[in-house]
Parts: structure tokens; sequence; C-alpha cells
């Protein structure tokens, strides 16, 4: 429930970072879930769901670092 820095990297090179100045304490939907290729939940922008990446995703990784 604090604040927490955002970054998104593409292939090992960050390309955003945004400061959120309050998080959540990890109540989510069950039904909108962390999707990979598709977005299955709730969509967050002007498209229907499931609106699956037609593209290959070699891998993802995702860090979750409690320091921020």
């Amino acid at each position: 429930g604090g604040p927490a820095t955002a970054i998104l990297s593409i292939d090992g090179s960050e390309v955003a970072r945004e400061i959120l100045p309050e998080t959540t304490r990890g109540k989510f939907s069950f039904e909108d879930t962390f999707d990979i290729g598709e977005d299955s939940g709730s969509p967050v922008a002007d498209y229907s769901a499931p609106f699956a990446f037609p593209g290959r995703i070699e891998k993802v990784d995702l860090v979750v670092d409690p320091r921020g």
C-alpha cells in the first residue's frame, strides 16, 4: 500500500519509468489477471477482450522488488 517505481524494459533496455505514489495491498479481482499476450479480463482501453497479440513473445520477466 505504499509508493512504488514501475519500470518497463524491452530486451533488457529501460523504455519507461514512473513513480506510483500509491499502490494497493493485493486487492485484485479474480477476473482481472496478469495476462501475457492477451487481455482476457477488463479492457484498459477501447477494445474488446481478449484482444490477442498476434506476434511471438519469446520471454517475460516479472521482477517484484520490495525495495522500490
